[in-house]
C-alpha cells in the first residue's frame, strides 16, 4: 500500500511538472496565492475592523459603527498634530539623508589612506538595531550627566535638553535617524558611483570642465535614478518609523514627537480601543503608498531618461 501510494505522488507531481512546463505561469499561481492570503487577509480585517467598535478587551462585543472611527479621527486635534509630526519627520529626514550621504559616498569614492578601514566602519551603524541605537542615543542625549552636554561645555557652548524639550525633541529625534541612515545611503551611492566609467570624467576634464561642472553635468544626472531609490527606501523607513521614536521619547514631550505610527499604537494598544485605532494605522498606510508610487513613477523616469543618453 505505501508503495502504491508513494508511486500516485510520484505521478501527481510528474503531472503537475509537466503541466508547469507547458505553463510557467503556473508556477506563479501558488507563490502569489500564498502572498494574497499572507498580505491582504490581515489588511481586509484591519480595514472591516476600522468600521467598528472594536475593544481589545471585549472582543466579543463587536458592532458595525460605520464612519464613526473616521470621522471622529478627522475631527480629532491629535490626528492633524500626527499628521504634521509625520511629514515634518519624513521631510527633514529625506532633506538630509540623502546629501549628507552622497558627499560620504563622494569622499569615500576617493582615493586616500585607511579607506578600507572607514568603509567597513561605516556598515557597523547599519548592523546596530534601531532600538538599541535609539536607546544609546538616548542616555547620550541626556540633559544631566549626558556626553553631547559634556562635549558642549567643554566647547563653551549653551547645553541642550535633546529629548525633553518641545523645541528639540523632533530635531533630537531625527539626529538619532541621521546617525545610521547616511551610513545606508552613502553604501549604495558608493556603489552607484564605481558603476560610473572614469573615461567620462577624463574626457571632461579634456573639454576643460571643473569639479562642479562634472558634478552638475555627469555625476548628479547619472545618479538620479539612485538617489531616488534611496528615497523610496528612506521614505518608507522614515513614514512608518516606530522603534526610534518609541523608545527615545514615547512620542513626547507634549505629543511633539508623535507620529501617525505612534497615535495608532496608543489607541490600539494602550487604550485598547483597536476600532479607533486602525484608521490612523490605514491613513498612514494609504499616504506611504502615495508618495512611493509617485517616488517609483520618477524612477522608473530617471531610468528612461539616464537609458536614453
Amino acid at each position: 500500500m505505501m508503495f502504491e501510494a508513494s508511486t500516485s505522488v510520484k505521478e501527481h507531481v510528474s503531472d503537475w511538472v509537466l503541466y508547469a512546463r507547458k505553463n510557467p505561469m503556473a508556477m506563479w499561481l501558488i507563490p502569489s496565492f500564498l502572498v494574497a492570503c499572507i498580505v491582504l487577509a490581515p489588511f481586509a480585517y484591519s480595514v472591516y475592523y476600522s468600521f467598528t467598535n472594536y475593544h481589545a478587551m471585549h472582543p466579543d462585543q463587536v458592532k458595525w459603527v460605520g464612519l464613526v472611527n473616521w470621522i471622529k479621527m478627522f475631527q480629532h486635534p491629535n490626528f492633524w498634530q500626527a499628521l504634521n509630526v509625520t511629514i515634518r519627520f519624513w521631510l527633514m529626514g529625506l532633506a538630509l539623508a540623502i546629501p549628507l550621504g552622497l558627499g560620504a559616498a563622494m569622499l569615500l569614492n576617493q582615493e586616500f589612506q585607511g579607506r578600507k578601514v572607514v568603509r567597513a566602519l561605516l556598515i557597523v551603524p547599519i548592523m546596530i538595531p534601531n532600538v538599541v541605537a535609539a536607546l544609546t542615543w538616548n542616555i547620550m542625549m541626556q540633559p544631566l550627566g549626558g556626553v553631547l552636554n559634556f562635549f558642549l561645555i567643554k566647547l563653551h557652548l549653551p547645553i541642550q535638553r535633546w529629548l525633553t524639550s518641545t523645541d528639540t525633541a523632533l530635531n533630537s529625534v531625527v539626529i538619532i535617524d541621521l546617525w545610521w541612515s547616511i551610513a545606508f545611503v552613502a553604501l549604495v551611492l558608493m556603489a552607484a558611483l564605481q558603476s560610473v566609467s572614469d573615461e567620462i570624467y577624463d574626457s571632461a576634464k579634456v573639454d576643460g570642465a571643473n569639479g562642479l561642472q562634472r558634478f552638475l553635468y555627469i555625476t548628479l544626472p547619472l545618479l538620479t535614478p539612485h538617489l531616488i531609490l534611496v528615497a523610496i527606501y528612506r521614505s518608507i523607513d522614515l513614514l512608518k518609523v516606530f522603534g526610534i521614536i518609541y523608545m527615545a521619547t514615547e512620542g513626547g514631550p507634549g505629543r511633539t514627537t508623535t507620529t501617525l505610527h505612534i497615535e495608532a499604537y496608543d489607541r490600539a494598544f494602550r487604550q485598547m480601543l483597536m476600532g479607533e485605532g486602525l484608521p490612523y494605522a490605514l491613513l498612514l498606510t494609504a499616504v506611504l503608498v502615495i508618495i512611493v508610487g509617485f517616488l517609483e513613477w520618477l524612477w522608473g523616469r530617471s531610468r528612461h531618461f539616464v537609458g536614453a543618453e
